[in-house]
C-alpha cells in the first residue's frame, strides 16, 4: 500500500521556538526599565522596585529556560528515535474516531490497531497536533501509517 506523509518531525522542525522567547521579552523589559532608571540619576528604588526586579527578572530567565529545555528536548527525543528507527509503528484503520470541538476543552483521540492516540492545537508538543476541527487530515475509517512515541506521533503517513 502506498502511503503519503502528513506530518514528519524532522521536516517540520522545532515548532515551539517562540514559546522561551515570549518570557524573554518580559525580560528585556525589565532590564530596559532598570537601564532607563540607571540613567535617571535622582532614581531610588524602593523596596518594592528592588523586588520587583529581582523576582521579575528571575522568574523570566526560569521561564525561559525551563520552557525552552521542556519544548525542545520534547523535540529532539522525538526527531532522534525517528532517525534511529526507534518509533513503535502501527498501522490500520482509524477508529472509535472522537473529534475535538472547534473550541477546545478536550482532546481528539483515535485507535489505531487497537493503540489510543490523542491530541489537541492547544497543547504543546513536537509531536502531530492538528485536529480534524482545525484543518487536520484526519478523520473515521482512513487507513494510517503512525511511527510513535509513546503517545506522540512523529511521522503520519496516510493512504493514498
Amino acid at each position: 500500500m502506498l502511503y503519503l506523509p502528513v506530518f514528519d518531525v524532522i521536516d517540520v522542525g522545532y515548532r515551539y521556538w517562540w514559546f522561551p522567547v515570549v518570557f524573554l521579552v518580559f525580560l528585556g523589559l525589565i532590564l530596559g526599565e532598570l537601564f532607563l532608571r540607571k540613567i535617571i540619576s535622582s532614581w531610588k528604588p524602593s523596596r518594592f522596585r528592588k523586588w520587583y526586579f529581582y523576582s521579575g527578572t528571575g522568574f523570566c530567565m526560569l521561564w525561559s529556560l525551563q520552557s525552552f529545555y521542556g519544548t525542545y528536548s520534547d523535540y529532539a527525543e522525538l526527531r532522534r528515535a525517528l532517525q534511529e528507527g526507534k518509533t513503535d509503528v502501527v498501522e490500520g484503520k482509524i477508529e472509535n474516531f472522537i473529534p475535538m470541538p472547534y473550541s477546545g476543552h478536550s482532546m481528539e483521540s483515535f485507535t489505531v490497531a487497537g493503540r489510543k492516540f490523542e491530541y489537541s492545537d492547544y497543547t504543546v508538543t513536537a509531536g502531530f497536533n492538528k485536529t480534524s476541527s482545525h484543518g487536520g487530515p484526519l478523520s473515521p475509517g482512513i487507513q494510517v501509517k503512525i511511527y510513535a512515541v509513546g503517545n506522540k506521533i512523529a511521522r503520519l503517513e496516510i493512504a493514498k
